[in-house]
């Protein structure tokens, strides 16, 4: 293929402009191979009119891409993690995490920060990469369990099969996944976490409260339904007098009990205060 100086002069100046990173992780296509054969697919990617086999301008393409990706981690360089991690392009995650990407941006080890959906294609390729902990913590400690447990059912499934640490706790409330689920009235989380032989269904957080408070202080029915189900739960920790009328409301609604429900050591007038 004989090499066209103007072509590769006026892909150089659209590369030069910053063109948008989504057309460099959109435009690949599934691609193996080393680092460097990877970031000139998507540098290739940047000119549809110029074949992968010209070398001499994907050569040139390269040193730009990672430039972009580098000076602006926080935006576009978060963005191609993301999509490429999207669409399970591992070898594209591994690319521009050997260039120190993620440590550029700012929580960039944290997956629940470079992918907010938590995806299980975007899980499984940001954790084939040693650069993406499981039990990551971003600001105020919370892990990407913690996160998906308050509406992602299938991330948290994902994430324990993983290794990803059932009980870790935010710092510095000690809220733990599980009370994230019960605050959320999310009963399906409920119960992928108290499948987990692992998981500690009484911690309390900073201020003594057990799941069941998030729960009652909430209204969350489906939550309590969930935590119900589950005997080791200690009911009689963790959940303040000032929320127990409302508790017995719950159980009331979910026939648990109902209004011959007792909190121990006082009587009924002293939960109604």
């Amino acid at each position: 293929m004989r090499f066209n100086r103007a072509r590769a002069s006026m892909a150089w100046v659209r590369v030069s402009a910053l063109a948008p990173i989504e057309m460099l992780v959109t435009d690949m296509q599934g691609h193996q191979g080393t680092a460097h054969q990877s970031l000139r697919t998507i540098a290739t990617g940047l000119m549809p009119q110029i074949t992968a086999t010209d070398y001499h301008v994907t050569s040139l393409l390269i040193p730009t891409f990672l430039n972009y990706t580098l000076r602006y981690p926080n935006t576009r360089g978060k963005l191609a993690l993301q999509l490429a991690a999207e669409r399970g392009d591992i070898c594209t995650v591994n690319a521009l995490a050997d260039l120190g990407l993620p440590s550029l941006i700012t929580e960039g080890h944290h997956i629940g920060y470079i992918c907010p959906t938590l995806t299980p294609t975007a899980i499984t390729t940001l954790l084939s990469n040693k650069y993406f902990p499981v039990d990551t913590h971003v600001t105020l400690d919370r892990t990407p369990l913690y996160i998906a447990a308050r509406d992602n059912p299938t991330a948290v499934r994902c994430l324990l099969e993983y290794g990803g640490d059932v009980n870790a706790a935010t710092y510095p409330a000690q809220e733990t996944p599980l009370m994230q689920a019960s605050k959320y009235d999310e009963p399906h989380v409920i119960r992928i976490l108290l499948a987990d032989e692992e998981t500690d269904a009484n911690e309390r957080d900073l201020y003594g409260r057990a799941p069941p408070y998030f729960a009652a202080r909430r209204g969350c029915v489906n939550a309590t339904a969930a935590l119900l189900e589950h005997r080791g739960l200690m009911w009689n920790s963790g959940l303040p007098i000032l929320v127990a009328a409302p508790f017995i409301a719950l159980l009331s609604r979910l026939h648990v009990g109902g209004a011959n429900w007792r909190w121990p050591g006082c009587c009924q007038q002293d939960m109604m205060l």
